[in-house]
């Protein structure tokens, strides 16, 4: 028998047992993301991821950019000529600089990396474009009717190439691909497949032949794709698909008459795990293993939690953190491991509150309502049932309040806000009163070890134990009897030992055998004794016989056997959030809390609480003490909108690190043009300023962290959980480094940060050449100074120097006249001396 022999008898002898692998549910848990979510139009008919990690969707409306926290349109505006020329996306591809290529109805369009600029390129087939490829050697081909160009990037045109004009390819060209030998595939939607070599030389020519079953396939060729195995898939809207054999050059057909395959109508195709294909074709999702052959059609079922949006598949991507992209005729639809799955049970009827659920030996999960009596979901079927105490209960919800049950065998135990407590028969469906105190809610009910049952009412009659038929309201307590009142919660930790707590936020040890009682205060919970703890909200023991207790208010507390502290948990060990509405233990005994804002699960290893982020945004206002889990390990945490319901086992470690980007600037509230920059110079008065990053992430984005700072203002991060924008004002002259970085949802940093180097010039007056001019002037004035200072040196020493000349000219006047003066004096005297003698 031939290979071929056996791939075809292989596909008819699974095609024997189609029926009963036909209503297979798919493994996929998916979320739905719509127009409601930013989708201007539900037709998702292209997605592509590019190198920086951004998803790109085509769709009827337009272009849609993605980074799981928002989406960038681009759309035709009939006034902007840099708009797309129509909104309808045919194809989209990333070319070796980044730019990304979208081809619509009538145009081609690149939008630059650097810019976010859209350009148009326009050749004389530009309106039958209908698909682009980059090869392995950067090439960049597009291709529409029966003609192929390519880009040329030193001209910035699109070149045509003759390369087909041997073959007899009709007009349509639908796909193209390339091999890792570099061989060119160009398929048209009617007439064939050419094959190409690295010299873009036709080697190959195959065409549909109605006598050779393994000629190529027939009609509506819209794909083609390489798998791991390097083998070709070529698909049809019409005859399903086929794969090339290299070896002996034939194809082998997969259609609804030789396999499982839902429809022949195959648009979508991509490799989900490895050695297996995932098909998207008009009746939903199929998988394909690559060893056997063997097409598995998965089930759709709207109103299964996690289907997809609609059955009819456009497009397929498995993204760079192996998350599984499924796009629909409406909507898009994202599916990854890592993510937790959350989704929530609505009633079809009004319910009320929902309250505490238990699970049957059926599997089917019964929830107390207050005001339809008893709700039954079945997570196998999803279907609900109703069943209330009075009927019809739409006129009687009063009457059909129930605060509490548990299950034992047959029967469910259901009490009310009226102080009784009824009998439900499963079989029988009806409803038989067991007791009743005439008041007061119910909140729990106990089956403790030895078969008695306890009711804790809020009645004067307090506390109740049904032993034997015989009811108690009186225990015994170091030798006296007494009541608990207002009890609302109690849990049997072992034999004959309890744990009570109260609506007055009262805890107990109450040992019934030893007749003690142990009160635990506010001090031994690491409390004021003015401060209460909360309502109590859950009582749990774990494998060490450990108890655990949640508070509404506090927190949660471990205690050991005799109600010592071991440990309260707080913010510091993962509980951020100390509004506990219930505790529940998983089927593998691992311990979960719930406040408003977070689920918790506790780690033994590391002795704190991990907070499990609801990507589904689903927000509630849960029931006190109402949580449960099932035998397949679903919880279910009830509230006043349904039932919020998380599966652990599907809980996977989320690797994947995103990087970050610098995506927005703004100066003085003002948005700027910024697109890919590294440095950025800033005038004098441009001091305020804000820049905006983000993380291209879709598996938990709203739990990613930011830490960014300014190098030059700060030396430590500033850590900003999921803000994405970082503020500066009054920025002096002066260089900066802005440096951002990202954690994922596990906390785990991104080694690779971005920056922005950021130069702040100063203003006109400490400028260098206003400095300069400033030396100048200090210089000219220091030299006027000193020169006038010279100059009235000059002139005083001139002036002293004359009055001194003056000065002595006056002294030897002076001294003159005085000779003189003298002299004449001595002359006079001379002569009357003379006188006298000669008159003698």
């Amino acid at each position: 028998m031939t290979k071929h022999t056996q791939i075809l008898f292989f596909l008819l002898l699974s095609l024997l047992f189609h029926s009963a692998d036909s209503k297979n549910i798919s493994p996929y848990f998916f979320s739905q993301i719509g127009i409601e979510d930013g989708l201007t139009q539900g037709t998702v008919t292209h997605i592509y991821q590019d190198t920086d990690g951004y998803l790109w969707l085509g769709t009827q409306g337009g272009l849609h950019r993605y980074d799981g926290y928002e989406f960038k349109v681009f759309k035709n505006n009939p006034t902007d000529s840099c708009s797309l020329a129509d909104n309808n996306v045919q194809d989209i591809a990333e070319d070796r600089n980044k730019n990304i290529w979208v081809i619509t109805d009538n145009g081609v369009h690149k939008i630059a990396h650097e810019t976010g600029h859209i350009k148009r390129y326009h050749v004389k087939e530009t309106r039958f474009m209908h698909c682009c490829l980059r090869c392995r050697n950067g090439e960049f081909l597009f291709a529409g009717e029966k003609y192929l160009y390519q880009y040329d990037e030193q001209g910035d045109s699109l070149v045509y190439k003759d390369w087909l004009s041997s073959t007899p390819i009709a007009p349509n060209i639908k796909a193209l691909q390339e091999d890792e030998e570099g061989n060119l595939y160009v398929a048209s939607s009617q007439s064939g497949l050419a094959v190409l070599n690295k010299q873009r030389e036709v080697i190959h020519y195959y065409k549909h032949d109605p006598d050779d079953p393994f000629s190529l396939i027939k009609g509506s060729i819209c794909g083609l794709f390489t798998d791991s195995h390097k083998r070709l898939w070529i698909l049809s809207e019409t005859s399903g698909l086929c794969y090339l054999d290299k070896a002996n050059n034939k194809f082998i057909h997969l259609n609804t008459t030789n396999s499982a395959l839902s429809s022949n109508v195959v648009r979508a195709i991509t490799e989900g795990e490895p050695g297996t294909l995932l098909l998207g074709t008009f009746a939903g999702l199929n998988s394909l293993d690559l060893e056997t052959f063997k097409v598995t059609p998965y089930k759709f079922n709207p109103n299964e939690p996690g289907a997809l949006s609609y059955y009819s598949v456009h497009s397929l991507l498995k993204d760079n953190a192996g998350a599984l992209w499924v796009g629909t005729w409406k909507g898009l639809n994202y599916y990854s491991p890592a993510r937790k799955q959350f989704y929530l049970i609505t009633p079809n009827e009004f319910t009320g509150l929902l309250g505490m659920g238990k699970e049957d030996d059926n599997g089917n999960i019964w929830f107390a309502t207050e005001g339809a009596g008893l709700f039954c979901y079945n997570p196998d079927t999803q279907s609900q049932q109703f069943y209330p105490k009075k009927s019809p209960y739409k006129s009687n919800y009063s009457s059909n309040i129930f605060k509490s049950l548990f299950i034992k065998g047959d029967s469910i135990l259901c009490a009310t806000n009226t102080g009784s407590v009824y009998l439900f028969s499963r079989k029988r469906k009806d409803y038989r009163l067991l007791f009743d105190c005439e008041r007061g809610d119910i909140y729990t009910l106990l089956n403790d070890s030895k078969g008695r049952l306890w009711i804790p009412t809020n009645s004067g009659t307090g506390l109740v134990l049904i032993d034997k038929g015989k009811q108690i309201n009186q225990f015994p307590v170091d030798g006296k009897n007494r009541k608990f009142l207002y009890v609302s919660t109690l849990k049997e930790v072992e034999p004959d030992v309890f744990i009570l707590g109260t609506l007055k936020q009262e805890l107990y040890r109450y040992d019934m055998k030893k007749e003690t009682l142990k009160t635990i205060s506010s001090q031994d919970l690491n409390l004021h004794d003015n401060v209460k703890p909360g309502a109590i909200s859950a009582i749990l023991t774990d494998s060490l016989q450990n108890i655990w207790i949640s508070f509404f208010g506090s927190g949660i507390y471990c205690f050991d056997r005799e109600m010592n502290l071991i440990k309260q948990y707080t913010d510091t060990t993962g509980v951020t959030d100390g509004y506990i509405y219930t505790m529940v233990q998983d089927k593998n005994q691992y311990l979960w809390a719930l406040s408003g804002n977070s689920l918790y699960y506790y780690e033994p290893e590391t002795d704190r609480f991990i907070s499990v982020h609801n990507a589904s945004q689903q927000v509630l206002e849960f029931t006190l003490l109402a949580g449960t889990s099932d035998s397949r390990g679903t919880l279910y945490f009830p509230g006043n909108k349904g039932i919020m319901c998380f599966k652990p086992t599907s809980m996977n470690k989320n690797t994947y690190i995103p990087p970050v980007y610098l995506t927005s600037l703004s100066i003085n509230n003002n948005q700027v043009e910024f697109e890919d920059k590294k440095s950025i110079e800033l005038k004098a008065d441009e001091t305020n300023i804000s820049i905006g990053y983000t993380a291209p992430d879709f598996i938990s984005p709203q739990q990613n962290q930011y830490a960014y700072k300014m190098e030059g203002v700060e030396s430590e991060w500033n850590y900003v959980k999921g803000r994405r924008v970082a503020y500066y004002s009054n920025l002096a002259p002066g260089s900066y480094n802005f440096k951002v970085k990202v954690a994922n949802s596990e906390g785990e940093w991104n080694p690779q940060e971005s920056s922005l180097s950021i130069t702040v010039m100063p203003p006109l007056y400490k400028t260098w050449w206003a400095y300069t001019l400033y030396i100048i002037v200090i210089c000219i004035i220091i030299y006027k100074f000193v020169y006038h200072q010279k100059v009235r040196h000059e002139l005083e020493s001139n002036i002293r120097f004359k009055q001194l000349e003056q000065e002595k000219m006056k002294e030897l006047h002076e001294e003159r006249m005085r000779l003189f003066t003298n002299f004449s004096h001595e002359l006079s005297h001379f002569r009357w001396k003379v006188l006298i003698i000669s008159s003698q």
